[in-house]
């Protein structure tokens, strides 16, 4: 069969899409000042004129034509991949192994429409199975024969060159890697020496480079988009204006002001005096960490941009959700300071519960576009979440690798970096290094408890070094003076930790202290917060003081609507108790005048502490650790429900040594240590599996194993399973709920009726998420008694109380409490969720 015209995809023809794709990944590299850049143009080159070659074929030509064929014949990838192989082997390359470059053209080509999956080195030479074999390529092959005047003339025009028979040296390449067959497995050349051999994980960061690289290419040819990042200008004087809002004469807006010059001019003198791209803040909880970070980075964009003509984006990220969307309202209001108008080609705001419509000077684009902006961040600033920008770089996901090419060249800050686990330090600090010694980029950290990224015996080409900013210790603007009275405003009460507490007792300890117009107990399950929470409402000795209930077991709208209202009854004067899980400790701007934590690992007690005398109110204020125990399971310790043993003795080891401690020892003293011995101890890429096997994620790193990766590289500890439970409170909600069962009871005939259902359902997806909350439980049949309860497994009409694996839950059942959420009462107490 003969085609007048080859075609990608509908409307579009083949020629023409790996024309687009060529020049959109040439577009992205060109703008890249990064390491091994000649031998990476040429990758860049095979990948993206090879990475369709498969649909050539009449089998896939009849398929875009919605005419039936052989499944197995239409699916392009390995043999693409395998025209890949042959084109690098065109090539020389000076700096880059060329065993990586096998890996990477094989593997990226190969699953550009997929995840990947650990470094593949064979290619199974028959199957069973729908997928293709090394035979099937040989077949597809031969089709494509048939057309070899024209497909040679679209290579040699894609490649620049004359006259060249490719097809003819294709066939005999691969009649040569034939010869590698062994057993059923053809052997790919170079892979398996390299993995053998390489100890070398830059060329894991290279591998993300290429794959997203190709990807976003590959989808902006597909979805037509023409637009491309348009850069305006972010003078640092919109800051000042910002500020002028401020209460000038306050004490501590002056001192605030005065971190944020420290760190500026630090700023300043590093960028003249050195290449330093890698910097630290240090600043107390609430400090103004906030508009430091954004001052620092608009500094920095403005001084590569007349220094170097370069206008890096800035990256913005933050562990949590409840921060993001206070933090966010703030950089959206200093822009407005210069700006009518912030469309999302100034800022962008991403993450599971945001928008998916891009907004571009006042108009709102269609799905696809805006899909293909917003998840590759086409943003001047983007403000995000620690999980967005890790899982660009720590996955097999493809739509969450095609965005890592964005963290090159980009100015990236990372506020509350404490919030990491212990055991992913070192992946990560080797992150940081990589993005900043090979990839142009600059990394500011800001935290109040600032981990330590190098052990003590670190090897020197290994370590991470970075140049302060700002650090009380080490800086001399502030007067010890100003320190004392701004930066040592609690004490931390530590008498209660040697004895154990159970709920009952805690309750009568905060019966009895009077010291407070509001109060926050932070406990460490959702199990121990509702019982503290009932047994407050039972009682009725607090009298003029509401009782707020914050767990993740209430929707994430709501849980967002109860820290406003303890902010605005802070700010009215009005009494109240927040009981809450650890969720508050980390970036939420509330400040209350007493604290009672539950034992936590030292970094969380000091976060949690971030939450009283945030502004300096009173001389002091207190914050009382206890040992909680769950009197129903033995005494046992809450703490242990959720923490690691490791880090809680080494916490209780230092707390051990006084009753009290300030604010300025326990941060500047007990905690750098504290963190050189995690460091020292966990921090070593190395986890632990379910069945006690030890995974090296810096070998697997090292390895490409991608799947293994995506598995083991959690920024939530847990392996247990979930449920997604969407709450329906009201109107909107249940009309939520009933556009949803529409859109997903709709048959999938084609991947275009999926694009259609994915694109129906991103118009009510940021509301639809602020009612879902995903419990973590014990065991899987946990699971499956919950569901039976609720009535999931009896009721005949499915899809009114389960769609597409999320439980509708009324709130008016008895599954739902109005106060303290979804009720899963459950035998264990170790539930919990995040």
């Amino acid at each position: 069969m003969s085609y007048s015209r080859f075609l990608s995809h509908e409307n579009k023809k083949l020629k023409d899409h790996l024309e687009e794709v060529k020049s959109n990944s040439f577009s992205i590299i060109d703008n890249l000042d990064i390491s091994k850049k000649e031998d990476l143009e040429r990758v860049i080159k095979i990948v993206s004129v090879s990475h369709d070659f498969g649909k050539f074929s009449d089998y896939f030509q009849k398929k875009i034509r919605n005419n039936s064929s052989e499944e197995k014949y239409e699916r392009h990838g390995l043999i693409s991949s395998l025209f890949g192989l042959f084109l690098a082997e065109r090539f020389e390359f000076d700096e880059i192994e060329r065993g990586f470059v096998n890996a990477v053209v094989f593997n990226s080509i190969k699953h550009h429409h997929g995840d990947l999956e650990n470094l593949e080195k064979t290619i199974k030479y028959e199957t069973d199975s729908k997928e293709s074999s090394y035979k099937d390529t040989r077949k597809i092959y031969e089709n494509i024969e048939k057309h070899k005047p024209r497909v040679n003339k679209i290579y040699n025009l894609l490649l620049e060159t004359k006259d060249i028979d490719y097809l003819e040296e294709f066939k005999d390449y691969l009649g040569k890697i034939t010869a590698q067959k062994k057993d059923n497995e053809i052997i790919i050349p170079g892979l398996v020496r390299f993995t053998e051999f390489n100890d070398d994980i830059f060329y894991f960061y290279l591998f993300n480079l290429v794959y997203s690289i190709l990807l976003e290419s590959d989808k902006k040819s597909a979805s037509e988009v023409e637009k491309t990042k348009e850069d305006y200008s972010y003078p640092i004087e919109m800051l000042e204006s910002y500020k002028k809002g401020f209460d000038q004469t306050d004490e501590f807006n002056k001192v605030r002001e005065a971190i944020y010059q420290e760190t500026a001019e630090n700023l300043e003198a590093a960028l003249k005096e050195s290449n330093d791209r890698f910097f630290e803040i240090d600043a107390p909880t609430g400090s103004g960490k906030t508009l430091t970070l954004l001052g620092n980075a608009l500094k920095l964009r403005n001084h590569l941009k007349e220094s170097e003509n370069k206008e890096p984006s800035i990256i913005y990220a933050l562990p949590y959700i409840s921060i993001i969307e206070q933090n966010y309202e703030v950089f959206k209001n200093v822009l407005n300071t210069r700006y009518d108008e912030i469309d999302n080609n100034k800022l962008l705001e991403h993450h599971h519960l945001s928008n998916e419509v891009f907004n571009k000077d006042g108009e709102e684009l269609g799905y696809d576009k805006s899909s293909f902006l917003i998840e590759n961040w086409y943003s001047d600033i983007v403000v995000t979440t620690f999980f967005q920008v890790f899982k660009s770089i720590f996955t097999n996901k493809n739509h969450l690798l095609k965005k890592y090419n964005k963290l090159t060249n980009s100015i990236i800050l990372i506020d509350e970096i404490q919030a990491i686990p212990p055991s992913l330090i070192t992946p990560i600090r080797d992150c940081f290094k990589i993005l900043t010694e090979k990839f142009d980029s600059y990394i500011i950290l800001a935290t109040a408890t600032q981990p330590k990224l190098n052990s003590t015996n670190e090897q020197k080409e290994k370590r991470l070094d970075s140049t302060k900013l700002f650090s009380p210790r080490d800086y001399s603007s502030l007067s010890n003076k100003k320190i004392n009275k701004f930066f040592n405003r609690y004490k931390v009460k530590t008498n209660l930790i040697n004895e154990k507490t159970n709920l009952e007792e805690l309750y009568d300890l905060i019966n009895h202290d009077s010291g407070f117009d509001n109060l926050m107990v932070v406990l460490n399950t959702i199990d121990s917060t509702k019982k503290l929470f009932s047994k407050f409402n039972k009682k009725n000795d607090f009298n003029g003081f509401e009782i707020i209930y914050l767990s993740t077991n209430i929707p994430p709208g709501e849980r967002l609507e109860r820290i406003k209202k303890a902010k605005d009854y802070i700010g009215n004067n009005k009494k109240f108790i927040l009981i809450t899980t650890q969720l508050i400790e980390a970036g939420v701007d509330i400040s209350v005048d007493k604290i009672y934590r539950d034992l936590a690992p030292l970094d969380n007690l000091v976060q949690t502490a971030g939450r009283t005398n945030r502004n300096n109110e009173k001389d002091f204020s207190e914050i009382h650790i206890l040992n909680l125990v769950d009197k129903e399971n033995n005494d046992y310790p809450f703490s242990k429900y959720i923490y690691g043993e490791i880090l809680l003795e080494k916490t209780r080891k230092f707390l051990k040594k006084k009753n009290e401690f300030s604010e300025r020892e326990l941060v500047e003293e007990y905690l750098p240590n504290y963190f050189g011995e995690v460091v020292d101890d966990k921090a070593q890429g190395v986890k632990t599996t379910t069945s006690g096997n030890e995974i090296d994620l810096n070998q697997e790193i090292k390895n490409l194993n991608y799947r293994t990766i995506e598995n083991h590289f959690k920024l939530i500890e847990d392996n247990l399973p979930e449920v997604s439970i969407f709450v329906l409170d009201d109107t909107k909600s249940r009309n939520l709920w009933e556009r949803y069962i529409d859109i997903f009871s709709r048959g999938i005939g084609s991947f275009e009726d999926y694009l259609e259902r994915k694109k129906e359902f991103s118009k009510i997806k940021k509301d639809f998420n602020r009612q879902v909350v995903t419990l973590k439980v014990n065991s899987k049949q946990e699971l499956v008694d919950f569901k039976s309860k609720v009535g999931v497994e009896s009721d005949q009409n499915i899809g009114t109380v389960e769609c597409n694996g999320i439980i509708c839950l009324d709130a008016e059942s008895g599954f739902y409490d109005e106060q303290t959420g979804v009720q899963f009462d459950l035998e264990k107490k170790d539930i919990f969720q995040i």
